[in-house]
């Protein structure tokens, strides 16, 4: 099952990292049922703190939500981070649409990722995750253009071009998930975040835009024009502005 690494940040009035006293998280379901009772996270340093949550394979689809918690100088502090369970990729998107280690690899030439090691393991399942975000744009379109291959010979020249564009995106949303997985303290929770992980991120949103239009514009030359679900969504409602597994809280 897969899982995903919860990271908590606290901090005192002063604005300095606190220990808490008490210090627990909670999990909440889309529904807003308790489906971890409040416990406490594993303390990486001073006020900083993660919780890996194994998400059931028969988990509901939907916004879950962290409840992180304590007290600090006497005064209680709480915070909320949401991340979203989504689908695995509709077939097509299976294999993360060629998106590999290595290219994500290539876009963090500072991190080593040794092959069969823990962080090899989170890399692959944030290729999963982004494959299934941009799966929920693309692959509709993608699978009408498969079916059309058959008697097109452009269609399916457009497929293969399209699926390589799609791993592409896969890679810059993965390497986006990762970098801000391992480095939370670089990011900041507002639209003045410049790190290398925003970056990537922000790559990942117009790489997938601009796949939309591109799956749309394909469908219309092989006279399936069609609106496809989400052509209108930008990255408020199409995709998360932030990352969706790693937002670090600050009090």
């Amino acid at each position: 099952m897969p899982v995903i690494t919860l990271r908590g940040e606290y901090r005192d009035g002063a604005g300095n990292l606190a220990d808490p006293t008490g210090q627990a998280v909670s999990i909440l379901g889309p529904t807003g049922a308790v489906l971890v009772a409040p416990t406490a996270a594993v303390r990486d340093g001073l006020g900083l703190y993660h919780y890996d949550y194994a998400v059931p394979a028969a988990a509901a689809l939907g916004t879950y939500t962290a409840r992180w918690s304590g007290t600090i100088a006497g005064a209680a502090v709480t915070g909320d981070e949401s991340f979203d369970v989504v689908a695995p990729p509709a077939a097509g998107g299976a294999a993360n649409y060629g998106a590999t280690l290595v290219a994500v690899r290539a876009l963090l030439p500072h991190r080593a990722i040794p092959d069969a090691s823990a962080l090899a393991a989170q890399a692959e399942r944030h290729l999963d995750a982004a494959s299934a975000l941009l799966a929920v744009r693309v692959e509709e379109g993608l699978t009408r253009l498969r079916s059309l291959s058959a008697t097109d010979a452009r269609a399916g020249a457009r497929v293969a071009e399209l699926t390589e564009a799609a791993g592409v995106a896969v890679a810059l949303g993965g390497a986006a998930l990762l970098e801000d997985a391992g480095f939370p303290e670089r990011a900041n929770l507002d639209a003045t975040d410049t790190s290398y992980g925003a970056v990537l991120w922000a790559r990942f949103l117009a790489a997938a835009e601009a796949l939309a239009v591109a799956v749309a514009g394909a469908l219309e030359a092989s006279g399936e024009a069609g609106r496809l679900p989400g052509a209108d969504q930008g990255p408020a409602h199409g995709f998360p502005e932030a990352n969706l597994f790693s937002l670090g809280m600050k009090w």
